[in-house]
């Protein structure tokens, strides 16, 4: 199953008729699948299994007999990662600028945070898709945590004064965020700042 967020439907079905594809595409233009499934890059792939266990996510082209190890149950669950550390980190540096932005967010108008989540959503996910396997675990509990305190300020309308709707998601994006601070730095010689979102 095929699943497009990005420009628009006719874009979309052109993308389906080019490529003479012919499994089910579904279109999504809130682009909320994409943020909860933490998709950022494209191409991406991810297989779950029947019970919604992820069992494998790759950038870019990926390897018909991996996928098909994956589904025999012949390889252990995992997430396979196509990508340099030098990709991790411009994505990193990127959530890093993000986070500066969202300083913003009670003075810009609706489409306005609208926009600085967004691009804290994309951020948080492409550096959970790119990220090495000793930081992948905190880097995905940072990713969610983001997908988690945005979801509830787009649940609340985007509000003026965020603080009032962000109780409960607050707490573990900064707990997420303090965990894999310094593993970032190490990493990638960027400092990410206090939280991520208003």
């Amino acid at each position: 199953m095929g699943l497009g967020t990005q420009d628009d439907m006719d874009q979309a079905n052109e993308f389906v008729d080019r490529f003479e594809l012919t499994h089910t595409m579904l279109w999504d233009e809130s682009y909320e699948s994409w943020a909860q499934l933490g998709v950022a890059l494209q191409p991406s792939a991810q297989l779950f299994a029947a019970d919604g266990t992820r069992l494998g996510s790759w950038l870019g082209p990926f390897d018909d007999e991996e996928v098909l190890a994956l589904v025999a149950g012949s390889r252990s669950a995992a997430t396979s990662q196509v990508a340099s550390s030098g990709q991790f980190c411009r994505f990193v540096d990127r959530f890093a600028r993000a986070q500066v932005d969202a300083g913003g967010y009670v003075n810009a108008s609706s489409d306005g945070r609208g926009r600085i989540l967004d691009d804290l959503r994309f951020a948080a996910n492409a550096s959970e898709q790119t990220a090495p396997p000793d930081l992948h675990t905190a880097v995905t509990d940072l990713a969610a945590a983001v997908r988690a305190h945005a979801q509830t300020l787009i649940d609340a309308g985007l509000p003026d004064d965020p603080g009032a709707a962000t109780t409960a998601t607050r707490p573990v994006l900064v707990s997420a965020l303090d965990s894999v601070r310094e593993p970032l730095r190490e990493a990638c010689g960027t400092g990410l700042g206090a939280e991520a979102t208003p």
